[in-house]
This record gives structure tokens, sequence and C-alpha cells, in this order.
């Protein structure tokens, strides 16, 4: 274990010149098991958390590494996916399975083009339960998201594949395919329940005629990604004979996709329905500017009295960045004019470089900036509030341009960090690195890092 005791970056984007937060490093592991560390998701409620290690497990392949944040000052690997785990290869994402599904964690392993499923009931000895690969649909898969409002299916970002993908996963040791939505450049993707005002604005927004070419094309697209022609053309009948009203053709539905497109530059909502196997895209916002090569979406949206906002974090040439995108209608997509950590037409935050991840707890963002080693806190409030004063602008860039004064270096510990999370009910946030410092790629074994702050 590194014995580091260092203080972190931290960031300010609020109206007024008080700081978000002053982190520090409590603890850290350094692990071969956490080679090529890309996404950690934590427990709720519970001091454990897995990481999806692109090259970690016993055999350099790629796996899942369970850790105890028990003890915040030692986290501590306490189990790993067994060797010879093809289905784990390049493991790139993970997601905790929804509660009512019982103990397991879904992952997408880019390298298998597989979403598979680990048992973790025994978080000493977690086991591969089943998966799903297909080179094409499934290729490169690189990030999943579940939740528990649509239990039985995982949403995968397909990078190799354009493409978002919906699995189901009723069965554990069966998962399957059921539809795909074409989405250039995919690399990021979360699901999260509706907001109430989302749904009045759906409601009151989608046309009946729109409604029906809406479901006539989702099913569809069902019909070309495997279902067989005569289920496609059932359900197709099945919707146009419908006597429900214009407003239940499309169901609101209880969740909403977002999506992250990289190359593609691009923010998307999909919506979820027919019982969650379904998408079907509602509003897209492209920005060669603020989303040129864009890495992550929240985890969770934040909701306040201006509307409802989706969170993600863009990756540009001198710097990075954290963009907040009014989803309140989530057909028309836009970001308020203060809804960035830098002016429109700049080149990001220099000390988020290489901004990778981000990830929401309450009202405030942790952003994950890799070419820097940072992590920065981020008022999410200030980001959303849309009706700045031009005169308050010097006040904010004031704020920001004082981080560079610090002095803070913690590259040591964080550089390279690719994905951060909260664990156990915000007792710490914690931070994965892929590849530890000074570590070359010929190495035996190259250490990734675990490291929690506080």
């Amino acid at each position: 274990m590194m014995a580091v005791m260092a203080a972190v970056a931290i960031a300010l984007a609020t109206r007024s010149t008080h700081l978000v937060a002053a982190l520090s490093v409590s603890g850290a592991l350094k692990h071969e098991a956490l080679a090529g560390a890309r996404r950690v998701e934590c427990l709720p409620a519970s001091p454990v958390c897995y990481v999806a290690a692109q090259s970690g497990g016993p055999d350099g392949l790629g796996g899942v590494a369970v850790i105890s944040v028990q003890d915040t000052s030692a986290p501590r690997l306490i189990g790993t996916t067994p060797p010879n785990q093809d289905q784990l290869r390049g493991a790139s994402g993970i997601a905790i399975a929804p509660a009512t599904r019982g103990r397991a964690v879904y992952v997408a392993a880019a390298s298998a083009s597989a979403l598979a499923i680990v048992d973790v009931t025994d978080d000493a000895k977690p086991k591969l339960l089943g998966a799903t690969n297909d080179t094409d649909t499934l290729n490169g898969a690189c990030a999943v998201a579940a939740t528990n409002v649509v239990p039985n299916f995982a949403y995968v970002a397909a990078c190799g594949a354009d493409a978002v993908v919906v699995v189901d996963t009723t069965d554990f040791a069966n998962p399957a395919v059921v539809t795909r939505v074409p989405l250039s450049g995919a690399v990021d993707v979360t699901v999260a329940p509706m907001h109430s005002v989302q749904a009045a604005v759906l409601r009151a927004s989608i046309p009946p005629v729109a409604r029906r070419r809406r479901m006539d094309a989702a099913v569809r697209g069902i019909g070309k990604s495997g279902t067989s022609a005569a289920a496609a053309a059932a359900a197709a009948a099945a919707a146009a004979s419908s006597n429900t009203p214009a407003r239940e053709e499309i169901p609101v539905g209880d969740a909403l996709v977002y999506v992250a497109s990289g190359h593609g530059m691009r923010a998307t909502v999909l919506k979820v329905y027919g019982e969650g196997k379904l998408l079907t895209r509602l509003g897209s916002l492209k920005d060669t500017a603020r989303l040129d090569d864009v890495s992550s979406v929240a985890s969770s949206v934040v909701s306040s009295s201006r509307g409802v906002f989706a969170l993600y974090t863009t990756s540009v040439c001198k710097g990075g960045n954290v963009i907040a995108i009014n989803v309140t209608d989530p057909m028309n997509l836009r970001v308020p004019n203060m809804g960035e950590m830098h002016a429109f037409g700049g080149f990001g935050y220099p000390t988020l470089q290489g901004a990778k991840h981000v990830a929401v707890y309450g009202d405030v963002a942790y952003v994950a900036g890799s070419a820097k080693g940072t992590v920065a806190a981020v008022d999410a409030g200030g980001l959303v509030a849309d009706d700045v004063a031009e005169d308050e602008l010097g006040v904010i860039d004031e704020g920001l341009a004082a981080l560079d004064g610090l002095g803070i270096d913690a590259a040591e510990v964080l550089e390279g960090v690719t994905a951060l999370a909260v664990a156990s009910e915000g007792a710490a946030l914690v931070a994965i690195v892929g590849k530890v410092a000074g570590a070359q790629e010929g190495d035996e074994s190259v250490p990734g890092a675990f490291v929690l702050l506080e």
C-alpha cells in the first residue's frame, strides 16, 4: 500500500468565491489486479467497491477486483475473478445489478465484445455467472448501466459498434441481446429514473401521430437486431390495433438513457419503454466546441429549480471541462449560459486536462483529470445556473484561476486517474488509476491503483 497523504486539486464553479471542498488522500492501494483499471462502482450502504480492470485479473487479461473500504486509511483487495475468463477480457465498464436481482455486477468487456455477469454474493470469490458476446453488436463493449426501475435489463455502450445495446439479464446464466440503437462514437452510458417534470413535458410535447411513428420505428429496429420478423410484425400489428389513448401509445416510461458520444461530439437522450427492452431516441445535441471528445456522462442527473440537468465531461486539446446540459425537455437539449467551467469557445480548464469521468453525489460533481493527475470537486448547482450576470463572470474566472497558484502535485498518486465513485453513502470518494506513475509497459505486471479521498 502506498502511504500517501497529499492535498488534491479543488475546483470552483459557483457564483461566489467559496471553495466546494478540499480533498485529501486518506489511503491508497497499488496492485496488479488493478492494472488498466477503467471503471469503479461502490455498493450503496456497504464498504465494498468493484473495479473493472482492463488488464487486471490473475492472468492480466482483464477481470473484476473487489476492494474493501472499511478502513478508509487502508483499502484492501479482498477478491478477484478467477483466471482464464475469456468473457471478461478487456473489462472496461461495470455496473451493480439492481438490488432486487441479488448480488451481482454487470461487466462490459471490450476485448471479448461481451456483457458478462459476475456473482459477488461472496466478495472474496467473485465468479462468472453468464455472458453474451457478439463481435458485431457488442463490438468493443466499453460501458454499462442498470437501474432498479427496469431491473431485468442492462444498457451497454458498444464503442466498436457505434451503438447502445439493450441486454436482457432476466436469466443471469444466459443474458441475451434484444435490440440496439446506432449511435456514432458512443463511449459512455447511464440510465436514470425519469423526473416527473420530464414526464410532463414529454406527454405535452409528443403529438399522437409522432408517438405512433416512433413506436413503429422502434419495432422495426427490433426486427433488424435479431428478433424474428414474425415477432416484429406481430408487435407492429398489436401497436396498430391498440385502442389505448394516444398518450399511452408510447408509454412515457420510468427511465431515460443518457449517452456520451466521443468522436460524435454529441450528447443523446434515449427513452426506455416496453418494460425496458425498447429504446427510442428523444433528443440529441452536437457541439463541436463544448462536446469535443466527450468521454463521460454522470451516473445520476442533477435537479434544481431551473430544471433537470445531466453532466458530461469533455477532454479537449488544451484542457478539460465539465458541461451541464439541460434535459428538462429530453427532446430539446441545451447548455445554459454558465453550464460549463470555461467560457464558450475556449479550450477547457487546464487543471482538468484529459477529463475522463464525472461522478455526482448530492450537489457536488467530482471530475477526474487524467492528464494532470487531478480530481476536482465542482459545485453542480453553479454549473446549472443560467442567469449569471455578465459582471459576475470575472469573479468565477478569478476563483478558477486561483487553482494554478496552489502548487498542488498529486501525480505520484493520481496520474492517469480514469474514474471516480462515491463509497459508503458519501464516506469517501474513490479514484482509480489504470497505471501507477513510473510503471513501464514492458514490466511483467503493470499495477494500477485504488485511492480514497476525503
